[in-house]
Order: C-alpha cells, then structure tokens, then sequence
C-alpha cells in the first residue's frame, strides 16, 4: 500500500500545497507533468505539480 502524497506548487523555491492556492488551469507537458496555472496572493503563476509524503 502506497503512502498518502500532498501535491504542492513551487513559487520562488517554497512549497505551497494546491489547496492554499486558487486553481485556475491545468495542462500536461510532453512529460506527462501536470503545469497548473493558479492565483496565489492576487498574482497569476505556473509550476509543475510536486508531490510529497504526509
């Protein structure tokens, strides 16, 4: 059984979990890595989706 995973954003080098952040797009590179665009303290940013141990 594997172990339970939070996705997080990077924004200038910090982890910020998905739900603290307003989720406005998702797309899939050639990779198969999700780029999520979302608004986070009234700015529009990308990252790749990280996911991390609980």
């Amino acid at each position: 059984m594997s172990q339970p995973q939070i996705p997080y954003v990077m924004l200038d080098g910090e982890e910020i979990r998905l739900t603290e952040v307003e989720f406005l797009n998702v797309e899939e590179d050639i990779g198969g890595r999700d780029l999520i665009t979302f608004m986070y303290e009234g700015e529009t940013h990308q990252s790749y989706v990280v996911h991390r141990p609980c």
